[in-house]
């Protein structure tokens, strides 16, 4: 995983960086999008960042998915400047390259709610779920799929010193020894990234290019507020897997 943003081949490891050329740019609203109108941009290469007139804490929305690049299937979030020099938050599409005819759901289910714990359980990030028509903040093709939209993720300090075992387990308690190893997997590898230098790195990339603060920085409670960010987050992390190891299903 790259701490810094890229074009390179594979946008499931490396964050993308904002378009160099924009060759289109529309509104798309009705049956093509739900909820309310989009603003789709396309740039020389073809790929696609999906705005909104209501794409709210978009620097927090950017470091959510640059700290989870490559641990969960999370779409970028850039920052555009149009050919008036306006700014915007967009959300870039995601490649999804799925070319299974026939798809496990159950097993697609189960990988989805896997990493969705720790959109929910770590960062506070809940409306994201797969459903049989409708799928909530999710992209879906095939057997592959993509997160987007973490504009919960400002709600991070309410849920401070909750006791993350206990309120999560209805979330895990029917997962397997396979799966809980795989989110167990997931949360060592987001706890080591935590341990190093790798948020101070993605914050002052935002700052210096979007000149702008995440919210949940600024309303970290003490004098260092990325360390007290850090510190709940590795809270959270620990808690969970301890939960995890304790074999759940055998303490409904």
């Amino acid at each position: 995983m790259s701490e810094k943003p890229n074009q390179e081949p594979n946008p499931h490891e490396s964050s993308a960086l904002p378009p160099d050329v924009i060759e289109k740019k529309y509104e798309v609203s009705g049956e093509e999008v739900r909820y309310r109108p989009r603003t789709i941009i396309e740039d020389e290469n073809g790929r696609v960042f999906i705005g909104d007139r209501r794409l709210r804490f978009g620097a927090d929305q950017m470091l959510l998915a640059r700290l989870l690049k490559g641990i969960v299937s999370v779409s970028d979030i850039v920052y555009i400047k149009d050919r008036d020099d306006w700014g915007g938050y967009y959300s870039y599409k995601l490649p999804l390259n799925s070319e299974l005819e026939a798809v496990d759901l159950d097993g697609l289910r189960v990988k989805v709610r896997s990493e969705e714990i720790i959109l929910s359980a770590i960062f506070s990030d809940f409306d994201h779920e797969i459903g049989s028509v409708h799928h909530q903040n999710l992209r879906v093709e095939g057997d592959e799929f993509a997160f987007f939209d973490f504009e919960n993720f400002t709600s991070f300090w309410i849920n401070r010193n909750m006791s993350i075992g206990e309120q999560f387990r209805k979330y895990y308690s029917d997962f397997d020894e396979e799966n809980r190893g795989r989110i167990l997997r997931k949360l060592n590898e987001l706890e080591v990234r935590f341990q190093g230098n790798f948020l101070e790195h993605i914050l002052k990339s935002i700052e210096n290019y979007n000149d702008d603060v995440p919210v949940v920085i600024k309303e970290a409670p003490g004098d260092n507020k990325i360390e007290s960010f850090r510190q709940e987050v590795l809270r959270r992390i620990i808690e969970l897997k301890t939960a995890l190891q304790s074999n759940p299903s055998n303490n409904q």
